[in-house]
């Protein structure tokens, strides 16, 4: 007999167009007559499905791109129905399905939509409407009543293979679910994390994107990248999806010949979370970091095609000099973890009979040549100047030699002499302290780091970023050429 359940939800009208919602109230229409030799068989076939109190099983494959799921069903004679199935967000038992009968010709078995069976017609093609008819052996015989593909499902008594079967597939789903939640945990801890790294990226052996954000709320992930053979870099939002040990990317990244179309996630430590694999683009890291996930653009006037900011700040052979500096402002010019350094020395001058608590500046110039009354000597060309006032008031430049290296587009070493002028001789171990502190030989990146006005004169500004720790950074503004050169 069919049980036909219908709700009607009420809305009455405050107003020709405002609309307040009512009560939902549901009816229970009576079951629809079904023609006798039909309806006599659903009452034979009711009878036999709940005499068996241990429930039956079934195993559902509804098309050839979903896996079989073991289903176990009790049917009661109110019609409700208690099931477990392998399937995530039903291996557990639910108790708010229905059964009912259907059927002009031949009898149908009607789940309701609410249970596993509507679940997988969404997901699957399945269906939740079959064709049932009684075997000799006891077994119930089901067949789609749509047709799709005319395969038999056999519907039995439960037994302990059977049992089996159900168990696995729910353990493993138990199993699935754990490793989701440590992915999610990972994910958590990262979206958390505040390290204080200049650099949040996902970055592996054969690509690199800013990571820009996570929502967990909508599963997306939002990242940065410079498309292969473009200057320009593209935020895109992608959709993630958990599962054992990582997440799937929807669409998936291609990058050359790479396609990165998962991350399997290894341990979460220090701000990010390690890559153990992601598609064909290698392992890596996801989470902040002291580096840049890809070179920055290079420069957009005043020099050559390709040049980098690497290239700007070492000006090797190149002429005029490069001449960076700061201001007074610390908050400006040098990042939190550096200001303790930065104090330091200002209290050490101090001590030395210097107003520095006046003015205090860090000044460098590399190349530092003119063809004229500076020797082209590799010795003294590379100075760090710290500007700051004498007792009397006077402004003093203390200068201090180094070494530089490039070691990529963007990516210096700066290692001192441990030499000094003649002046800055009584200084020179301090400061040189200080230098082998800061520009460790891990070296920094040059980032460019936009304009200080918006007027045509307005100075590029560089950041020296720590590739060892980038919570030391120093901002420098970089005085114009004859012909400025801008990166940003």
């Amino acid at each position: 007999m069919k049980r036909i359940n219908l709700y009607i939800t009420c809305a009455w009208c405050a107003g020709m167009l405002v609309l307040a919602a009512c009560k939902k109230v549901t009816t229970t229409l009576p079951p629809k007559p079904l023609p006798p030799a039909i309806d006599s068989l659903a009452v034979s076939y009711k009878a036999l499905l709940t005499a068996n109190t241990a429930g039956w099983y079934m195993l559902y494959q509804p098309s050839d791109a979903a896996t079989a799921t073991a289903i176990r069903i009790q049917f009661n004679q109110d019609n409700s129905t208690s099931i477990v199935a392998g399937l995530k967000g039903y291996h557990e038992e639910k108790n708010d399905g229905s059964y009912s009968f259907d059927g002009e010709y031949s009898l149908q078995l009607v789940f309701s939509d609410n249970t596993v069976f509507g679940e997988l017609t969404r997901r699957w093609n399945g269906f939740n409407k079959f064709r049932i008819t009684l075997l000799e052996n006891g077994e119930f015989a089901l067949r789609r009543a749509d047709g799709f593909d005319n395969k038999t499902i056999l519907l039995s008594k439960v037994t302990p293979a059977h049992t089996q079967v159900l168990n696995d597939q729910v353990q493993a789903i138990y199993g699935q679910i754990a490793l989701e939640a440590a992915t999610r945990e990972k994910l958590q801890a990262l979206i958390g994390a505040q390290p204080g790294y200049y650099f949040n990226n996902l970055l592996l052996e054969n690509f690199g994107a800013y990571l820009e954000g996570i929502d967990t709320a909508t599963n997306e992930i939002t990242l940065k990248w410079r498309p292969e053979g473009s200057a320009t870099a593209v935020s895109t939002t992608l959709h993630y999806d958990l599962f054992p040990g990582g997440i799937t990317l929807e669409p998936a990244i291609h990058y050359g010949g790479y396609t990165i179309d998962s991350l399997y996630f290894g341990a979460f430590d220090d701000g990010a979370i390690e890559i153990v694999s992601s598609g064909n683009a290698g392992a890596g890291k996801l989470g902040w970091m002291h580096v840049p996930p890809y070179p920055y653009q290079t420069a957009i006037t005043g020099a050559p095609a390709g040049y980098t900011t690497a290239d700007f700040f070492i000006r090797h052979g190149e002429l005029p000099r490069f001449y960076g500096y700061t201001l007074d402002d610390m908050d400006t010019y040098y990042s939190p973890a550096l200001q303790p350094y930065i104090q330091d020395l200002k209290d050490y001058f101090v001590s030395q009979g210097f107003k520095a608590d006046e003015i205090f500046r860090l000044q460098f110039y590399n190349n530092n040549y003119n063809g004229g009354s500076l020797p082209d000597d590799h010795a003294t060309r590379n100075q760090l100047q710290l500007l700051v006032r004498n007792g009397a008031g006077s402004s003093t430049w203390q200068v201090f030699f180094y070494d530089l290296q490039q070691h990529g587009p963007n990516h210096v070493s700066m290692v001192s002499f441990g030499t000094s002028g003649s002046s800055s001789a009584p200084y020179k171990d301090k400061v040189v302290e200080f230098m082998n502190e800061i520009f460790t030989p891990e070296g920094f990146t040059v980032v460019p780091a936009g304009r200080n006005g918006t007027a045509a004169t307005a100075l590029q500004q560089l950041r020296l970023v720590s590739r060892k720790d980038s919570r030391i950074w120093i901002l420098l503004l970089v005085a114009n050429f004859p012909t400025p050169i801008y990166f940003d």
